[in-house]
Protein backbone atom coordinates (compact mmCIF):
# COMPACT_ATOMS: atom_id res chain seq x y z
CA UNK A 1 0.00 0.00 0.00
CA UNK A 2 1.59 3.22 -1.04
CA UNK A 3 -0.33 5.26 1.25
CA UNK A 4 0.87 3.11 4.38
CA UNK A 5 4.45 3.15 2.89
CA UNK A 6 4.12 6.82 2.52
CA UNK A 7 2.99 6.86 5.90
CA UNK A 8 5.92 4.89 7.92
CA UNK A 9 8.33 6.30 5.74
CA UNK A 10 7.54 9.83 6.99
CA UNK A 11 7.77 8.35 10.81
CA UNK A 12 10.98 6.83 9.85
CA UNK A 13 12.41 10.29 8.87
CA UNK A 14 10.86 12.83 11.25
CA UNK A 15 12.05 10.03 14.31
CA UNK A 16 15.99 10.37 12.77
CA UNK A 17 15.51 13.80 11.92
CA UNK A 18 15.43 14.52 15.41
CA UNK A 19 18.10 12.76 16.58
CA UNK A 20 20.27 14.55 13.78
CA UNK A 21 19.17 17.75 14.64
CA UNK A 22 19.25 17.17 17.96
CA UNK A 23 23.21 15.92 18.27
CA UNK A 24 24.20 17.93 15.48
CA UNK A 25 26.63 21.34 17.40
CA UNK A 26 24.31 24.95 16.60
CA UNK A 27 26.85 26.38 14.69
CA UNK A 28 27.57 23.87 12.46
CA UNK A 29 25.74 24.63 9.40
CA UNK A 30 26.05 28.12 9.95
CA UNK A 31 30.21 27.60 10.15
CA UNK A 32 29.74 26.27 6.13
CA UNK A 33 31.53 28.27 3.81
CA UNK A 34 29.73 27.14 0.81
CA UNK A 35 26.29 26.39 2.94
CA UNK A 36 24.26 23.11 3.24
CA UNK A 37 24.40 20.52 0.35
CA UNK A 38 22.29 17.61 -0.02
CA UNK A 39 22.04 15.82 -3.08
CA UNK A 40 22.12 11.99 -4.18
CA UNK A 41 25.68 12.03 -6.40
CA UNK A 42 23.84 8.89 -8.29
CA UNK A 43 20.48 7.76 -8.96
CA UNK A 44 19.22 4.08 -7.55
CA UNK A 45 17.82 2.16 -10.53
CA UNK A 46 14.14 2.32 -10.02
CA UNK A 47 13.64 -1.55 -11.08
CA UNK A 48 16.36 -4.20 -9.73
CA UNK A 49 15.09 -7.93 -10.85
CA UNK A 50 17.30 -10.61 -9.14
CA UNK A 51 16.75 -14.18 -9.44
CA UNK A 52 16.03 -16.49 -6.04
CA UNK A 53 19.25 -16.94 -4.30
CA UNK A 54 21.52 -13.82 -6.27
CA UNK A 55 23.17 -11.49 -4.28
CA UNK A 56 20.84 -8.33 -3.93
CA UNK A 57 23.38 -5.17 -3.67
CA UNK A 58 22.06 -1.60 -3.33
CA UNK A 59 23.96 1.53 -3.32
CA UNK A 60 23.30 4.79 -2.61
CA UNK A 61 25.85 7.74 -2.99
CA UNK A 62 24.93 11.63 -1.38
CA UNK A 63 27.02 14.74 -1.80
CA UNK A 64 26.69 16.20 1.52
CA UNK A 65 27.50 19.43 3.74
CA UNK A 66 27.84 18.69 6.74
CA UNK A 67 27.76 14.84 6.74
CA UNK A 68 24.56 13.28 6.07
CA UNK A 69 22.53 10.22 8.07
CA UNK A 70 21.22 7.72 5.87
CA UNK A 71 18.80 5.00 6.35
CA UNK A 72 17.56 2.41 4.57
CA UNK A 73 13.84 1.18 4.30
CA UNK A 74 11.86 -1.35 2.81
CA UNK A 75 8.25 -1.06 2.36
CA UNK A 76 8.68 0.73 4.75
CA UNK A 77 10.14 -0.56 7.71
CA UNK A 78 13.74 0.50 8.79
CA UNK A 79 16.53 -2.04 8.08
CA UNK A 80 19.72 -0.26 8.45
CA UNK A 81 20.52 3.20 9.95
CA UNK A 82 23.84 5.14 10.14
CA UNK A 83 24.32 8.40 11.73
CA UNK A 84 26.55 11.45 10.02
CA UNK A 85 29.72 11.95 11.49
CA UNK A 86 30.43 14.33 14.27
CA UNK A 87 33.24 15.42 13.57
CA UNK A 88 32.39 19.43 14.15
CA UNK A 89 31.87 18.67 17.38
CA UNK A 90 35.66 18.20 18.04
CA UNK A 91 36.41 21.93 16.85
CA UNK A 92 34.18 24.76 16.08
CA UNK A 93 34.79 27.54 13.16
CA UNK A 94 34.94 28.28 9.31
CA UNK A 95 34.78 24.87 7.12
CA UNK A 96 34.17 23.27 4.65
CA UNK A 97 32.25 20.21 5.25
CA UNK A 98 32.18 18.59 2.18
CA UNK A 99 31.61 14.86 1.56
CA UNK A 100 30.59 12.09 -0.75
CA UNK A 101 29.29 9.41 1.31
CA UNK A 102 28.36 5.87 0.02
CA UNK A 103 25.51 3.40 1.39
CA UNK A 104 25.45 -0.08 0.54
CA UNK A 105 22.61 -2.62 1.45
CA UNK A 106 23.48 -6.05 0.86
CA UNK A 107 21.13 -9.29 0.82
CA UNK A 108 23.60 -12.29 0.05
CA UNK A 109 21.08 -15.21 -0.86
CA UNK A 110 17.89 -13.13 -2.05
CA UNK A 111 14.16 -14.55 -1.31
CA UNK A 112 10.79 -13.81 -2.34
CA UNK A 113 10.76 -12.29 1.04
CA UNK A 114 13.47 -9.85 -0.38
CA UNK A 115 10.90 -8.12 -2.57
CA UNK A 116 9.70 -4.79 -2.76
CA UNK A 117 10.17 -1.26 -2.58
CA UNK A 118 13.77 0.10 -1.24
CA UNK A 119 13.98 3.81 0.28
CA UNK A 120 17.11 5.38 0.92
CA UNK A 121 16.71 8.34 3.15
CA UNK A 122 19.58 11.03 3.26
CA UNK A 123 18.82 13.63 6.09
CA UNK A 124 20.62 16.48 6.90
CA UNK A 125 21.28 18.14 10.43
CA UNK A 126 20.85 21.47 8.70
CA UNK A 127 16.84 22.67 8.75
CA UNK A 128 16.08 18.54 9.18
CA UNK A 129 15.97 18.21 5.08
CA UNK A 130 16.02 15.00 3.81
CA UNK A 131 16.06 13.49 0.20
CA UNK A 132 15.24 10.26 -1.08
CA UNK A 133 15.03 7.51 -3.66
CA UNK A 134 13.77 4.25 -4.42
CA UNK A 135 13.95 1.34 -6.23
CA UNK A 136 11.42 -2.07 -6.20
CA UNK A 137 12.79 -5.38 -6.33
CA UNK A 138 11.73 -8.38 -7.99
CA UNK A 139 12.76 -11.69 -7.02
CA UNK A 140 11.75 -13.95 -9.90
CA UNK A 141 10.86 -17.72 -8.78
CA UNK A 142 12.53 -20.92 -9.72
CA UNK A 143 13.91 -23.48 -8.72
CA UNK A 144 15.32 -23.90 -4.38
CA UNK A 145 18.53 -22.01 -4.27
CA UNK A 146 21.36 -23.83 -3.16
CA UNK A 147 22.75 -20.36 -2.54
CA UNK A 148 25.05 -20.38 0.78
CA UNK A 149 25.91 -17.14 2.63
CA UNK A 150 29.46 -16.38 2.71
CA UNK A 151 29.09 -14.17 5.61
CA UNK A 152 31.78 -11.92 4.44
CA UNK A 153 31.72 -8.05 5.51
CA UNK A 154 30.63 -5.44 3.44
CA UNK A 155 30.96 -1.92 4.24
CA UNK A 156 27.45 -0.82 4.80
CA UNK A 157 28.62 2.92 5.06
CA UNK A 158 31.76 4.37 4.59
CA UNK A 159 33.35 8.21 3.09
CA UNK A 160 34.19 8.00 -1.00
CA UNK A 161 35.75 11.55 -0.45
CA UNK A 162 35.66 14.65 2.10
CA UNK A 163 37.11 18.34 1.30
CA UNK A 164 37.97 20.67 4.31
CA UNK A 165 39.93 23.53 4.90
CA UNK A 166 43.61 22.34 5.79
CA UNK A 167 43.23 23.44 9.97
CA UNK A 168 39.87 21.07 10.39
CA UNK A 169 39.67 17.89 11.70
CA UNK A 170 37.97 15.12 9.57
CA UNK A 171 35.95 12.22 10.14
CA UNK A 172 36.16 9.64 8.11
CA UNK A 173 33.10 7.10 8.19
CA UNK A 174 33.76 3.73 8.03
CA UNK A 175 30.91 0.87 9.66
CA UNK A 176 30.07 -2.53 8.87
CA UNK A 177 26.58 -4.19 10.35
CA UNK A 178 28.11 -7.56 10.56
CA UNK A 179 29.32 -8.73 13.72
CA UNK A 180 32.60 -9.71 15.29
CA UNK A 181 34.76 -7.46 12.45
CA UNK A 182 38.02 -6.00 12.99
CA UNK A 183 38.00 -2.29 11.51
CA UNK A 184 42.24 -1.36 10.60
CA UNK A 185 42.91 1.82 8.02
CA UNK A 186 45.89 2.38 5.92
CA UNK A 187 47.38 4.52 3.82
CA UNK A 188 47.47 4.20 0.67
CA UNK A 189 50.75 5.71 -1.18
CA UNK A 190 51.23 7.15 -5.25
CA UNK A 191 52.22 3.75 -6.17
CA UNK A 192 49.18 2.05 -4.77
CA UNK A 193 51.34 0.20 -2.19
CA UNK A 194 50.06 0.74 1.74
CA UNK A 195 51.08 0.47 5.00
CA UNK A 196 48.92 0.08 8.35
CA UNK A 197 48.73 3.36 10.16
CA UNK A 198 50.28 3.91 13.55
CA UNK A 199 47.58 5.51 15.55
CA UNK A 200 50.45 6.33 18.23
CA UNK A 201 51.12 10.47 18.22
CA UNK A 202 50.48 9.96 14.48
CA UNK A 203 47.25 12.78 13.82
CA UNK A 204 45.02 9.60 13.38
CA UNK A 205 42.60 8.16 16.12
CA UNK A 206 39.75 5.16 15.32
CA UNK A 207 36.96 5.06 16.88
CA UNK A 208 34.37 2.06 18.32
CA UNK A 209 32.66 2.37 15.13
CA UNK A 210 35.61 1.80 12.57
CA UNK A 211 35.66 5.60 12.13
CA UNK A 212 38.83 7.75 11.62
CA UNK A 213 39.60 10.87 12.65
CA UNK A 214 42.21 12.59 11.04
CA UNK A 215 44.07 16.07 12.27
CA UNK A 216 45.66 17.87 9.61
CA UNK A 217 47.29 19.88 11.92
CA UNK A 218 49.25 17.05 13.92
CA UNK A 219 50.19 15.04 10.39
CA UNK A 220 51.98 18.44 9.04
CA UNK A 221 54.28 18.91 12.30
CA UNK A 222 55.06 14.63 12.62
CA UNK A 223 55.72 14.77 8.60
CA UNK A 224 57.97 18.32 8.45
CA UNK A 225 55.29 19.67 5.47
CA UNK A 226 51.81 20.79 4.86
CA UNK A 227 49.57 17.91 3.87
CA UNK A 228 46.98 18.77 0.32
CA UNK A 229 45.58 15.57 -0.59
CA UNK A 230 45.93 11.81 0.85
CA UNK A 231 44.39 8.39 0.36
CA UNK A 232 43.26 5.98 3.18
CA UNK A 233 41.82 2.54 3.06
CA UNK A 234 39.45 0.97 5.53
CA UNK A 235 40.27 -2.50 5.87
CA UNK A 236 37.41 -4.49 7.30
CA UNK A 237 38.23 -8.07 8.65
CA UNK A 238 36.17 -10.94 9.63
CA UNK A 239 35.64 -14.84 9.71
CA UNK A 240 34.44 -15.40 6.69
CA UNK A 241 36.31 -13.09 4.61
CA UNK A 242 37.44 -9.12 4.49
CA UNK A 243 35.97 -6.39 2.58
CA UNK A 244 37.76 -2.79 2.36
CA UNK A 245 36.74 0.74 0.63
CA UNK A 246 39.00 3.96 0.00
CA UNK A 247 38.68 7.72 1.19
CA UNK A 248 40.34 10.78 -0.47
CA UNK A 249 40.70 13.70 1.93
CA UNK A 250 41.37 17.31 -0.20
CA UNK A 251 42.80 19.76 1.84
CA UNK A 252 41.53 23.14 0.68
CA UNK A 253 42.47 26.69 1.27
CA UNK A 254 39.39 28.99 1.68
CA UNK A 255 39.56 31.00 -1.92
Amino acid sequence: NAALSMFLLTLAVISLASVAATSAHESVCKDLIDGPKLEFSENLPPATAVNNGDRLELVCSVLAAPTAAIIWLHDGKEVSVQEGTKEHLLGGGKRLGISMLQSRLVRECATAEDAGTYTCVAISPCGKALINQRSTVAVAAGKDSTCVPTKAPVIALHTESRMELPHNIVQLACRSEHPFVRIHWERVAEDESTQRLDLANSGFMQLPTGDLIVDPLTLTETEGGEIVALTLRCVVIGEHGKAHADSAIIFMDEE
